[in-house]
């Protein structure tokens, strides 16, 4: 066979076939697809995540600050009443400490300063009262002062009684360092409101 032979019906075959545009073959995908703005939609997403998760947060905290405010309530109220206890265990505290401190003083020493005060005060004939066991160191107390010292069993120890003119004194330790208790107690409570 020639060369020429050959060519000739692949030529024939050539013409004879239909030409179709470049692509026709390929199947049709319908209507050219939509473009998607992702970032448009990818920023109104991160806007609306951002918004919720504010709220969420804003009604998480005020819960969080009504727990917090019920806490703090419950712990100013605990305060308040240990407040209270520790201001009276303080206020028998100092009680006892002065009982202890009057109870080395010798009984001169703890009736000096009343008897000093009303000769202070008055300075004119007295009668003062004391326990009988006491009348001894009163005497030593009044000195030359115009004033007459008298036992009496109604008189507690380290008390005294003082009468002279329209002037009454009568000095109780007990009764004193109960008043000092009270002080000692009103005066915490009174710092405690001021905190």
């Amino acid at each position: 066979m020639s060369e020429t032979s050959d060519i000739v019906p692949f030529l024939q075959a050539i013409a004879a076939a239909t030409i179709s545009p470049m692509g026709a073959s390929l199947p049709t995908l319908g209507p050219r697809p939509v473009v998607i703005d992702h970032v448009a939609e990818n920023a109104a997403a991160r806007q609306a995540a951002m918004v919720a998760g504010r709220d969420a947060g804003l009604q998480e905290t005020a819960a969080l600050r009504d727990t917090l405010t019920k806490l703090a309530a419950g712990c100013a109220t605990a305060k308040d009443a240990r407040a209270g206890e520790l201001a009276d265990l303080v206020a028998a505290a100092a009680i006892t400490v002065i009982e202890a401190w009057l109870g080395t003083l010798e009984s001169r020493e703890r009736l000096a300063p009343v008897i000093r005060g009303w000769l202070e005060g008055e300075g004119g004939k007295a009668v003062a009262s004391v326990h009988p066991s006491e009348v001894e160191a009163a005497c030593e107390a009044v000195g030359d002062a115009a004033i007459t010292v008298v036992g009496d069993d109604t008189v507690n120890p380290g008390d005294i009684r003082i009468r002279g003119g329209e002037r009454d004194l009568t000095h109780a330790w007990r009764n004193r360092l109960d008043d000092l208790r009270s002080a000692i107690t009103a005066e915490l409570a009174s710092a405690r409101e001021l905190q």
